[in-house]
């Protein structure tokens, strides 16, 4: 006989899936020796040898100590039906469904066998089914025999047609989805959809390649929820959504309904009255049949006193004579809160206040309503069954029969523990038409405005967070309450003690604004009009301010999608906010200009497409496309939008205004360019086509006549693609074509900066040979028509080049350098002409003054000279850096000392800019001269800025490499080297560069890397409150690392790591960081390391060791050295961080944290059987604290991912 707790724990693994091989075996034998036997009348296992001594598992997995005989018969599939119930499939077959259907309706109202009055609805299903639509959805009132109708379905399906329906608990739905059959097709049915909270990944599968066209949902929901249902798929253009409304049986039905089984209601007067309170509601029907079935009076009753009546004949089999309130009030405030967590005590307390019993009375109240169907329980929660009976209670029992006071029963005692589901339920009560709801919610958001305009930054977060859920239920009451918290003055930031009592923690005002834009994200729903004005506000936000940076770009994001066209938006949606666009331009064109534009690029746009998960392939993405039909709508739309951006043109300042309009005017927003042009069609072609010729018009017209060249270059662009991709003859095209070709400026302006010629083709860019050469002969070209008579125009023509390009933002100038350069080389005489005219003018060209030089110093080294001299003793930057430039074209093998003084010289100017000119040149001529190299870098590295010394890393891990002649392993020593890596500690952060020179250090000497580290720390902690961008001892590629892990001296620095936990607290928090960064992992001589203090038993030694491992917590030596903490010590604190240690997660973990509980509850097994008693203690409690987070983590991600 197998021991009673070994079997209790077996039994317990096997509830939580976490059983192994063995515990399958002893499991076997028990059963076969009748040590596991089944309660008489009990859907459970137990265990036990008495009855006292007994352990039950539950159908839905909870364990629980109860008394029964022991004796009777051995039935094995109880065992098989307990662990089948872990893996339940998420698509359902007809009888499946049917049985769950059936015993709900029979709870309820009865079962009616016979479907009657449905023949036409079957019909048009049927006939619809036939055309393969994408999805139809079934909509109507609650009660109204939804249900009862899918029950039919078959009916109607092809024998060829696989049916299922989805089980809306459902935790996934991929695996089901995966096993489909891509050669047959399919009909899914989702039941009150709306519920269902993975309706999205049934979207996917109708775009899957393997299923498309293959699939059709149907799903059934009520009328309010049938946009809803349709939105969450996620639907495209072109995608067929077919609505069919399920309304009221006629009159004739219900009496035909009521002669059937199981009602079977004779007497004519009496179904007469059935059918006059029924109004074609079938549940009411049923409801009331089963009333005047107990002799029941039903004359001159509603539907709400039908079912009030109905619920209190229920409640009344349920309770003990004289409790029924116990049970009505219980009913109440489940439907008041939607649902109860029976592991919130605190909450289960005021319940048991409230309707005043006790624990146990509160177990048996939810046993018997779960027993009756009313209430349904998953783990540790529980709400009401029926939709249409929670809606009844709230709306009609609760507020009218019982007259209660809600304020009191509710409101009171509940709001501090579930404020956001009051306020959501109390919304939704008012939209199904309960009044007084409304006036209490009413009330409440008084109460509430008064906290967000008086209350400090965490009462208002925590309100916005109440609140977010009325953002379409309510929205002008939510934009009332958020709007005072825009138009306010900026406040400061606020600091609040933690919740440990540690550091003050910080809560800044754009926290609270950015809560301001998640609600005004869906308010526009019911308020357009002022949403969009607020969310143009919050994204004009203290434009300057960059602490609000963030704010801005979440406001203007959700601009953006309010702006996206999708299916099923209304249009007026987009003419809203093109009315807006207008009168923000008009009130501040520049500071509104770049929002309008990112508003207008999406309304225009004629393709919307989306990227979703492949449901049935991990890790695929599905991508879907569509193209918008026209309509005039659609026109008119355009039309506005497309002369909204016309007169912005005009209205532009500047060059970078006139650019970002033309850009916006891109190709794909007037031709429909999707993956297959085929998609598009020839009307939609045609229907496109005067927008692009009055985009072409307005370029020749308004454009090109007086614009700059990347203008020029851009329509350029949009012309090239036009060309090429469009379907319209245009000679509008035509004409923009000849104009550019024959712009000689801006052809110039094509080969300096843009890399291209005009008559290039396509393919002409491979052959990287001719390009080069072409762009040389057009530059000679252009050289050779300077003379002294017009190299001044030469010099006007560069300079408008460069100027508009720099205010463009062009980067590019490779070619218009090497114009300078062949100036310098070829034309000296016209090159010092320039150079006079762009010192004496300050010209923009001043910056390409050191590619002449490079050219003088082949043509006129004297002249070349002279000009270096002279612009050393200037104050001038950009002559500093055409000097350090010029150097690029010198041959460093031939350097005097005249030349390395004018690079010292530089240097001394002490200029970040030239010092990164300088860092550019070094390994060039280090080999050439290393000592001076050396002793650059070393000038640089001890004033440089973070900019400076990021790139100086570069260089100096560069001279270190083979590759790159590795001059520095050849010339740079140990002193000159540390001397550098130093200043490194000024860094806020390390990147990659300084990371491999700490590694390059840490083989020279292993303790400087520890030294350089410390002082890191030191730093941090004297600029605390300073700079919050320092990080000290982050290593984000373990170079340094690894470089100390391979060093004999390695167990000297982890030692001398370990002695800094004796220093203060700052010190004993920071330093298990750093032997993360060094250790990684927990490795033999780590192990070795901390074991010398665990065998210590200093109580102080053996704490700052349960420190470290807490980032150490996996792998055997964790355990070994954790357990023989264990056996050294009984310090509670000692303790509590070990199995904090082993209660937290190491590393990544996908998906819930219930796979980590089950593996460390494996990992902690062989210590239950430990020699030594304080291991097996601990060890028992702390394999209960991981049972008890498994169930909590399991109940949260079950209930949130089935989306009650």
């Amino acid at each position: 006989m197998t021991d009673i707790n070994d079997l209790r724990a077996i039994l317990k693994r096997l509830a939580a899936n976490t059983c192994t091989g063995a515990d399958i075996e002893i499991f076997r034998q028990a059963l076969e020796s009748r040590q596991i036997v089944q309660a008489t009348g009990e859907e459970a296992i137990a265990v036990g040898g008495d009855v006292t001594d007994a352990v039950f598992i539950t159908g839905d997995g909870n364990l629980v100590y109860i008394f029964r005989e022991a004796d009777a018969e051995v039935v094995r599939q109880i065992v098989q039906d307990v662990l089948k119930s872990f893996k339940v499939s998420a698509l359902l077959t007809h009888s499946e469904f049917s049985e769950s259907a059936v015993i709900t309706a029979k709870k309820l109202a009865g079962y009616w066998e016979v479907l009657v009055g449905r023949d036409g609805l079957l019909a048009q299903i049927k006939s619809l089914l036939a055309e393969s639509p994408d999805v139809i959805v079934l909509h109507g009132s609650g009660g109204i025999g939804k249900t009862r109708f899918l029950l039919d379905i078959p009916k109607i399906i092809p024998s060829e047609t696989s049916l299922r329906y989805v089980r809306i608990r459902a935790e996934s739905i991929e695996n089901d989805l995966a096993s489909l059959d891509g050669n047959s097709r399919h009909v899914i049915v989702v039941d009150d959809a709306h519920r269902f909270g993975l309706l999205h990944q049934l979207g996917d599968i109708l775009v899957n390649s393997k299923l498309a066209g293959k699939v059709t949902l149907v799903l059934v929901t009520r009328s309010v929820f049938k946009d809803s249902v349709t939105e969450k798929l996620g639907y495209l253009a072109g995608d067929q959504v077919s609505e069919i409304e399920v309304k009221p049986l006629e009159n004739i039905d219900i009496d035909q309904l009521l002669q059937t089984p199981p009602y079977e209601i004779t007497h004519d007067d009496t179904r007469h009255i059935l059918v006059r309170i029924a109004k074609g509601d079938p549940l009411i029907a049923g409801v009331a049949a089963r009333l005047v079935q107990r002799d029941e009076s039903v004359i001159n009753l509603n539907r709400e006193q039908v079912l009030t009546r109905y619920l209190n004949e229920i409640i009344h089999q349920l309770s003990e004579a004289g409790y029924d309130d116990r049970y009505i009030h219980y009913l109440e405030i489940l439907a008041a809160l939607g649902t109860i967590d029976l592991n919130n005590q605190e909450l289960r307390e005021k319940i048991q206040k409230v309707v005043n019993i006790s624990q146990s009375d509160e177990d048996l109240v939810i046993s018997r309503l779960v027993n009756a169907g009313i209430v349904e329980r998953y783990w540790k929660t529980i709400k009401i069954t029926s939709e249409v009976l929670a809606d009844h209670i709230l709306l009609h029992h609760f507020f009218q029969t019982k007259q209660a006071d809600y304020q009191k029963k509710i409101i009171e005692p509940f709001f501090e523990l579930k404020p956001k589901e009051i306020l959501t339920t109390l919304a939704e009560a008012e939209v199904k038409g309960e009044n007084q709801a409304g006036l209490l919610l009413n009330y409440k958001l008084e109460e509430l405005h008064k906290i967000l305009t008086q209350g400090d930054f965490i009462a208002r977060l925590s309100v916005l967070e109440w609140i977010q859920n009325l953002a379409y239920l309510r929205s002008d009451d939510v934009l009332l309450l958020v709007a005072d918290i825009v138009d306010e003055p900026d406040k400061s930031a606020e600091f609040y003690h933690d919740s440990f009592g540690g550091d003050k923690c910080e809560i800044k005002h754009d926290w609270v604004l950015g809560k301001v834009v998640e609600i005004l994200r869906y308010t526009y729903i019911g308020s357009l009009r002022y949403s969009i004005v607020y969310l143009h506000k919050l994204a004009r936000y203290r434009p300057l301010a960059t602490e609000y940076a963030k704010v801005r770009e979440k406001a203007s994001k959700a601009l953006v999608e309010i702006a996206e066209i999708k299916i099923g938006k209304l249009y007026d949606v987009q003419l809203t906010i093109l009315n807006h666009i207008e009168e923000w331009l008009q009130e501040d064109f520049t500071n509104n200009l770049d929002l309008s534009i990112s508003l207008i690029k999406p309304i225009l746009n004629m393709v919307v497409d989306s990227t979703k998960q492949n449901p049935t392939k991990y890790m695929q993405i599905v991508m879907q496309r569509g193209c918008l039909q026209p309509s005039e709508s659609l026109r008119k739309i355009r039309e506005q939008a497309l002369r909204i951006l016309y007169q912005a043109y005009s209205q532009a300042s500047n060059l970078p205004e006139r650019l970002k309009i033309i850009k916006s005017l891109e190709l794909g927003i007037l031709l429909p360019l999707s993956t297959d042009a085929r998609q598009v069609t020839a009307e939609t072609w045609a229907w496109l086509k005067p927008d692009c010729q009055n985009t072409a018009q307005f370029f020749l017209n308004v454009v090109i006549p007086n614009t700059e060249l990347p203008v020029l270059d851009a329509i350029s662009e949009w012309l090239r693609y036009a060309l090429r991709f469009n379907r319209h003859q245009l000679d509008e095209l035509e004409l923009l074509s000849q104009q550019l070709k024959h712009n000689n400026l801006y052809q110039l302006y094509r080969v300096l900066f843009k890399n291209r010629l005009w008559d290039d083709s396509e393919n002409a860019y491979l052959d990287f040979k001719a390009l080069e050469e072409r762009h040389q002969q057009a530059i000679e070209h252009y050289l050779e028509g300077f003379s002294p008579t017009t190299i001044e125009k030469g010099v006007c023509e560069l300079e408008m080049m460069l100027y508009q390009c720099t205010i463009a933002g062009e980067i590019s100038t490779s070619w218009f350098e090497t114009l300078f350069y062949k100036l310098g080389e070829k034309h000296p005489e016209l090159a010092q002409q320039m150079v006079q005219q762009a010192l004496s003018e300050n010209l923009t060209i001043k910056q390409q003054l050191g590619r002449i030089i490079g050219g003088l110093y082949r043509s006129n080294l004297e002249v070349a000279w002279s000009y270096i001299k002279s612009w050393l003793d200037t104050d001038d930057l950009v002559l500093w850096l055409a000097v350090a430039g010029s150097y690029h074209f010198l041959d460093w093998s031939i350097f005097q000392d005249k030349e390395w003084e004018i690079l010292h010289c530089l240097i001394t100017k002490q200029s970040s800019q030239v010092d990164l000119k300088i860092l550019e040149l070094i390994s060039r001529f280090a080999l050439h001269n290393p000592l001076r190299s050396i002793e650059f870098l070393k000038i640089i590295a001890n004033r440089g800025n973070e900019g400076v010394l990021l790139r100086l890393a570069e260089v100096l891990s560069w001279s270190f490499k083979s590759s790159q002649d590795g001059w520095g392993k050849k010339f740079i020593t140990f002193e000159d080297f540390l001397n550098i890596v130093q200043n490194f500690e000024r860094l806020s952060r390390l990147d990659y560069a300084a990371e491999e020179c700490l590694a390059i250090l840490g083989k020279f000497d292993p303790m400087k890397v520890i030294d350089f580290i410390e002082r890191r720390i030191i730093i941090q902690a004297e600029q605390h409150g300073i700079s919050e961008y320092y990080e000290a001892i982050h290593l984000p590629y373990s170079l340094a690392a690894k470089s100390i892990q391979s060093s004999i001296e390695y167990s000297n620095v982890l030692r001398r790591l370990r002695d800094w936990m004796l220093r203060d607290d700052f010190w004993f928090y920071k330093t298990p960081q750093v032997f993360k960064e060094i250790s990684i992992n927990l490795s033999e001589p780590l192990y070795s390391v901390l074991m010398e203090w665990v065998k210590s038993r200093e109580i102080q030694k053996l704490y700052a060791v349960a420190k470290i491992l807490r980032v150490f917590n996996s792998g055997q030596l964790f355990y070994s050295l954790s357990r023989e903490i264990i056996c050294n010590t009984n310090d509670e604190i000692i303790l509590s961080y070990i199995r904090t240690s082993i209660g937290s997660t190491p590393g990544a973990i996908f998906g819930g944290f219930s796979n980590h509980a089950k593996q460390r509850q494996e990992e902690i097994s062989s210590w239950l059987e430990d020699e030594n008693f304080r291991v097996r203690r601990f060890a028992n409690q702390t394999k209960q604290s991981l049972q008890q987070d498994l169930e909590r983590e399991l109940e949260r991600e079950e209930f949130e991912e089935r989306n009650w």
